[in-house]
């Protein structure tokens, strides 16, 4: 399941280069230690800085999910923190 998050500019860019969060970002670093995750980027290796402040967090199951995204939202430089809807066929 996955947990879709946008960051801050300049956190994006810190992760886009590979590089920590650092000391900035306790509380954000505290979150994903806690879970044992990491933010990975939707869109690597690209020069816009809208896409590129959008990450994905893989997490096992929806009710990991929903503690993730609770304990993201108040986070410093999270801009939004949500679940991915499950991909189904368009109604007809």
């Amino acid at each position: 399941m996955r947990v879709t998050v946008q960051v801050a500019p300049d956190i994006a860019r810190k992760l886009n280069r590979g590089g920590s969060l650092g000391k900035a970002c306790s509380e954000l670093n505290g979150v994903l230690n806690n879970f044992s995750v990491k933010l990975v980027p939707l869109h690597p290796g690209i020069d816009d800085e809208a896409l590129g402040s959008y990450f994905a967090v893989e997490v096992p199951d929806s009710e990991t999910a929903k503690t993730v995204v609770r304990y993201l939202r108040p986070c410093r430089g999270i801009r939004a923190a949500y679940i991915k809807p499950a991909d189904a066929l368009p109604k007809l």
